[in-house]
């Protein structure tokens, strides 16, 4: 084997193991509280006064009443979409994964191809070049990707520290 599809390798090593190990999670693991959450909106919703109850407290309990099913809504809808980010960003790990494994499969055939000698070396170069070329692209696109889920993550977590920075009780 060359020294250049020697340091190839090297480098798609490297490259492969920042992709961790094991299989990617997806969000359906994490998101079993939007299904709960929807359940105790419903319960909520039938606690609610309606006709049974009136007053000055029916109408307090019924305002208090509805900001808790937003709340409770709103936390459900956050947990979905962060589910979504989950899967997303699994899919993503799968994806590059599956992208280093082709320029490595890409880079051997390549290789092996090539004939023995001062040509077969200089044409094993390039073929690591541009593997290496490859590599580059792959890991680039994967962190753009990545940038971007990490970003709507971080828009979400704001979504949820809004909810935990509102208060329930009515302020006079």
């Amino acid at each position: 084997m060359s020294g250049a599809i020697e340091g190839f390798y090297s480098t798609w090593e490297a490259a492969r193991r920042t992709f961790g190990e094991g299989m990617p999670q997806s969000g359906e693991h994490f998101d079993d509280s939007s299904t709960a959450l929807r359940g105790l909106d419903s319960h909520l919703a039938s606690a609610a006064p309606g006709d049974r109850w009136r007053g000055t407290a029916a109408t307090a309990y019924d305002a208090a009443n509805a900001e808790h099913r937003a709340v409770i809504a709103t936390i459900a809808d956050l947990d979905k979409q962060l589910a979504a980010e989950i899967t997303n960003s699994a899919e993503l790990v799968s994806r590059g994964r599956q992208s280093l494994e082709s320029v490595r499969q890409w880079v051997a055939a390549a290789a092996a191809s090539v004939p023995p000698g001062r040509a077969g070396e200089r044409m094993k170069l390039v073929i690591a070049k541009r593997g290496l070329a490859r590599l580059q692209d792959v890991i680039q696109t994967t962190n753009a990707e990545s940038n971007a889920i990490g970003g709507r993550v971080q828009a979400l977590n704001g979504e949820y520290r809004k909810l935990g920075l509102q208060g329930f009780a009515r302020k006079h």
